[in-house]
Formats: C-alpha cells, sequence, structure tokens
C-alpha cells in the first residue's frame, strides 16, 4: 500500500509542475499568387493567433530557381520594439522576431515581400 501511496504521490507531484499546455496554434501562410518573368510582385505573410508571442521564427521554403527576393517592407507595428530580420538561406527566407514582450497579432499582415519571377513554378 505504501508503494501505490509513494508512486501517487509523485505523479501528483510531476504533475503540478507540467507546463501549461498552448490554447491555440500560430496559423501563418502567404495564400497563392502567378507572376510573370521579371516582374516584381509583392505578396503577404499572413498571421493568426499569435498571442503574446516574444520570439518568432518562420522559415518560408521556395525554389530559388523560379524565384528571386528582392526585399521586405512593412512589417506589423505590433512588432515594434523587437528585433526584427529576415535571412536569405538556400531555397528559405528565415523571418526572426523577438522582443522581451509579447506581441499580439490576432488575424493580420506580418510582413510584406517582394519577390521577382524568374521561371517554371513553386511553392512558398
Amino acid at each position: 500500500m505504501s508503494k501505490l501511496f509513494t508512486s501517487f504521490s509523485i505523479l501528483l507531484l510531476f504533475l503540478s509542475f507540467a507546463p501549461a499546455q498552448l490554447k491555440a496554434q500560430v496559423i501563418a501562410g502567404t495564400g497563392n499568387y502567378e507572376m510573370c518573368y521579371g516582374m516584381p510582385v509583392a505578396m503577404p505573410v499572413f498571421v493568426q493567433n499569435m498571442n503574446s508571442v516574444d520570439t518568432l521564427k518562420l522559415v518560408l521554403q521556395y525554389d530559388e530557381t523560379v524565384l528571386d527576393f528582392v526585399e521586405y517592407f512593412a512589417f506589423n507595428s505590433a512588432l515594434a520594439g523587437g528585433t526584427f530580420s529576415i535571412d536569405q538561406q538556400e531555397d528559405a527566407l528565415v523571418i526572426n522576431w523577438a522582443r522581451g514582450t509579447g506581441a499580439t497579432i490576432e488575424s493580420d499582415t506580418l510582413v510584406w515581400l517582394r519577390f521577382k519571377g524568374l521561371v517554371g513554378s513553386t511553392t512558398l
């Protein structure tokens, strides 16, 4: 009986220190776009359910033989006061943002990205 009581006590202790689960998952996306060769196209990166987030990392993969990343602009004002960067890696853009206090974006544009179409098709 004492083993059962000890096991139950340890389990209860473990559960009392278990981390809280997230209530909603952040959703991000760009939508679908068509573009012509050599023509720049701006597309928004949308986010939903971004509640009290203090660190963000999004990796957008694409075929760099089909799209040429030109620039980013107009990032959401809720991200002000933080460190924002977009790094271009092989076949991917990595969006990083961090701040000491959390930001909330219920459903809005995170940042705009401008690409130039090359040849073929790809997903982002």
